[in-house]
């Protein structure tokens, strides 16, 4: 079951996902619209992630109208070989992280920067154009980023994600090994891991004191298998049918549970980042279900 103390909270991917398999952020309904789907749907927690031209209060005023709390979001990064100097990403790093803090989050989810012309969405979850010099540039930023971040409060926890420089098992140790703890935490999401195949749960039992959040979505093995053997971009695997709701895939949750240990009081992100169920509202409410039943068990 979901450990009791948990904060559950939803990230409304389904609303932004696009036929060809990406997310496009001018999909939302209005802000106030969405949040007030998201609470219909049956969760009381969303992920935030501020839109542009939004103050971190106010963006969070509009979710507790509609009777929601905020939950930790998520902080990109790039690399100044991809055009971002590192000057640049620390001033976005304080000033995200000043937002959040604003909104009471002690953590927020990191992850490295993905584009569609990136070599990782052509050939995902293999780690294809693996390079340790390029790990050491990017231990080196998160350790900035790191000590950016916890100045303002909030302390960035590690979430690999597939088309990114951070995708298998053995990139995210290689970068937790080498970051201080106090600078870095780990934030998982099972889907990714799994489809990079990685035992997510493993990496939470051996990373345990630095799980601060876990996203989880379910996925379809068979799916990820027969896209790997096929050689299928990101977009194709995920137009494939890859992702589904929770509970309706092949994931193993009692595992994770046991990783994450009763006491984890941590945030769990329920997201699927391309629904299975139509319209965006059923999938949502699906996963609500789920996590009803979760809590339930």
């Amino acid at each position: 079951m979901i450990p009791r103390d948990a904060t559950v909270a939803f990230n409304p991917l389904q609303w932004f996902a696009t036929s060809d398999g990406w997310l496009d952020w001018q999909l939302a309904p209005p802000w106030a619209e969405l949040m007030a789907e998201v609470k219909r749907a049956g969760f009381d927690f969303v992920h935030t992630r501020i839109p542009e031209g939004f103050a971190a209060l106010e963006y969070g005023a509009i979710i507790r109208d509609a009777g929601l709390e905020p939950a930790p979001g998520t902080l990109g990064f790039g690399l100044p070989e991809e055009g971002h100097t590192v000057e640049r990403t620390l001033e976005s790093v304080r000033s995200t992280a000043r937002g959040y803090s604003s909104l009471g989050f002690a953590h927020v989810f990191v992850l490295a920067e993905m584009n569609p012309a990136a070599p990782r969405v052509a050939r995902p979850a293999v780690g294809a154009e693996a390079d340790d010099a390029r790990l050491e540039r990017i231990v080196e930023l998160l350790a900035q980023i790191g000590e950016a971040a916890t100045a303002e409060g909030v302390l960035p926890i590690l979430h690999p994600h597939v088309g990114t420089w951070i995708e298998t098992a053995e990139e995210t140790r290689y970068v937790l090994d080498r970051v201080d703890p106090s600078l870095l935490g780990f934030g998982p999401d099972v889907g990714h891991l799994s489809w990079a195949g990685a035992n997510p749960s493993e990496l939470v039992t051996a990373y345990s004191d630095r799980v601060y959040g876990v996203h989880i979505k379910d996925l379809r093995r068979s799916v990820r298998d027969d896209s790997l053997a096929r050689r299928r971009t990101y977009t194709e695997t995920v137009g494939a049918g890859l992702w589904t709701e929770p509970g309706r895939g092949d994931f193993d949750y009692d595992e994770l549970w046991g990783a994450l240990g009763s006491d984890f009081g941590g945030t769990i992100v329920v997201e699927v980042d391309k629904g299975d169920l139509q319209p965006a509202f059923a999938s949502a409410r699906a996963s609500a279900g789920w996590v009803a039943r979760q809590r339930a068990a």
